[in-house]
């Protein structure tokens, strides 16, 4: 993949699938809310408000998915949203090989006691890799250490209006 900072270069074009989809691959744990769903869903939020409507698949399950189901309702973009739950593999495959572009931004988080907690290395990136999908990823973490920025996906800062730009522009 090749990349560049602001727009998508003409050696790698997101291909053209259908409807524009964007795809998480993660646990919803309370215990891993830095892997980022909330982020997500603020930046689509951020985008509906330019009447820029994006489908977003989150894929797994875990005791955080009440939270984020009220919070895209809250939000107002539960309609953008499909929480698809525990799905085999070969149905993982199927949500990658329809999806535009993989999103994850996890970041790093202050748990209780000074414990911090954050993204490792990151093997849904390279899983996203494996399908072909650039990612947006936050700087912080493991993230640094499995996507080239501009190159096999974007590394952000973990703000919910710098995500939206980053859609933005791979959307365009």
């Amino acid at each position: 993949l090749a990349i560049s900072e602001n727009t998508v270069s003409n050696t790698y074009s997101i291909p053209d699938k259908g409807e524009f989809e964007i795809l998480t691959v993660g646990r919803l744990s309370a215990d891993e809310r830095y892997k980022g769903h909330d982020l997500t869903l603020h930046a689509l939020a951020c985008l509906k408000k330019k009447n820029i409507l994006i489908k977003y698949n989150i894929v797994g399950s875990g005791d955080d998915l009440a939270r984020l189901k009220t919070l895209a309702l809250d939000l107002g973009i539960q309609s953008q949203v499909n929480f698809l739950g525990y799905l085999s593999d070969k149905e993982v495959s199927s949500v990658y090989l329809r999806s535009s572009f993989f999103v994850m931004p996890s970041h790093v988080i202050r748990r209780k006691s000074d414990i911090w907690g954050g993204e490792g290395f990151g093997l849904v990136y390279l899983e996203a890799a494996h399908y072909g999908l650039p990612v947006i990823a936050c700087n912080e973490g493991g993230q640094p250490d499995c996507i080239i920025d501009g190159e096999t996906g974007f590394l952000v800062n973990p703000s919910a209006p710098e995500i939206a730009k980053k859609i933005l522009q791979l959307k365009n």
